[in-house]
């Protein structure tokens, strides 16, 4: 079982619909995946069809993870969608939230998901656009990180805090988990026509090698069809199977599945200024 997070603080730069579309890649290529939805906005319950926003707490995965008392198994309240299976959020995440930081453990969802011992093959994490309790949940519990980030001037200046966040993740991590492996960062809603696209392309690449030491994953290209396949409430493989958005996913989910697992994970330094 491996636990990804899919990481950025910011918004807006298409964590939600990678979650959504690699996890279905991913089921699609035999894999047993869970979805983890971290934000209040429920947006990947939303674009998987799961009408979240009605939903009672008891019904919010975050709720069970607050309620868990190691040894005790972690049953969190799942559902299934596209062949998936989905933890759900809501606006509920916010009292979760609070809930979390009054116990001041950053290891609950890890220890909450080490109980689902080889239940999936991936765990899928969307993370919040900020970074409070829960994202520091997440990236304690995580094996590996993936960063999205948009071909645009202030998502590739956000570079810089995202590698300081896992810096501090993996402080908190030193007594019982390894560095963060980066997976990877993936350029998103690129558009290879417009020059400054390709210039904050080879911004991203060269940040990628020297500051974050971890590979630039092939870019996610920007397409109507992607808003359309989220207002359809489907994954974009089954909304449009000839976009060529499809053919990105696909070669991310390659290099998830076809990697040399004995790569050791990679710890990052802060850079300042």
């Amino acid at each position: 079982m491996k636990t990804i997070a899919i990481f950025n603080q910011a918004g807006g730069v298409g964590k939600t619909t990678l979650t959504r579309d690699l996890g279905f890649e991913l089921q699609h290529r035999g894999k047993n995946v869970l979805l983890i939805d971290a934000d209040a906005q429920g947006s990947l319950s939303d674009f998987l069809d799961l009408e979240p926003f009605g939903r009672p707490q008891g019904e919010i995965f975050w709720n069970t993870v607050c309620e868990f008392e190691p040894p005790a198994p972690f049953t969190p309240f799942l559902e299934a969608a596209f062949g998936m299976t989905v933890g759900i959020a809501n606006f509920s995440v916010i009292e979760c939230e609070q809930r979390l930081s009054f116990r001041n453990i950053s290891t609950i969802l890890l220890d909450a998901l080490e109980t689902l011992g080889n239940s999936f093959d991936f765990i899928l994490v969307d993370c919040p656009p900020s970074v409070h309790e829960i994202a520091v949940q997440v990236l304690v519990a995580a094996d590996e990180i993936l960063i999205p980030v948009q071909t645009e001037q202030k998502a590739f200046m956000g570079l810089t805090i995202v590698q300081n966040e896992i810096y501090k993740a993996n402080q908190r991590r030193r007594r019982f988990k390894p560095p963060l492996r980066i997976g990877g960062v993936i350029p998103t809603i690129y558009n290879e026509n417009r020059r400054v696209h390709r210039f904050y392309l080879e911004e991203i690449q060269k940040f990628a090698q020297d500051g974050l030491r971890c590979p630039l994953l092939p870019p996610v290209r920007d397409s109507i069809a992607v808003t359309e396949a989220s207002n359809a409430r489907k994954p974009l493989k089954l909304y449009k199977p000839g976009c060529p958005v499809n053919q990105d996913i696909e070669a991310i989910a390659e290099s998830l599945t076809g990697r040399d697992e004995k790569n050791s994970p990679v710890e990052v330094t802060v850079t300042h200024g």
